[in-house]
């Protein structure tokens, strides 16, 4: 009868070592599994960015966008011409 006992008991902790060691991959996987949820998530928003900007890219034309570029804005331009005439009048002072 003994060896039937022990049989029993070092299944028993045969079972509770294996059983520990489980709820550790467990929490590991957990652990891992939150992670790439997180990654996931941000790439999710990354591919939103992305194609937000095609969509802007798409709905306005490349020629049009650096024309809008290459306009000069109008208080620059008015500013520009204050200043050339400021100039112009100091030129003409100093003949």
């Amino acid at each position: 009868m003994p060896k039937v006992m022990c049989r029993f008991g070092c299944s028993v902790r045969f079972l509770e070592g294996e059983t520990f060691w489980a709820v550790k991959e467990a929490t590991k996987l957990q652990s891992e599994l939150q992670l790439l949820e997180k990654q996931s998530a941000l790439s999710d928003k990354h591919a939103e960015y992305v194609n937000e900007a095609v969509q802007l890219f798409e709905e306005n034309s490349l020629p049009d966008m650096f024309q809008r570029c290459r306009r000069p804005q109008p208080s620059c331009v008015k500013k520009t011409r204050i200043s050339g005439l400021k100039e112009l009048q100091k030129f003409d002072k100093t003949k």
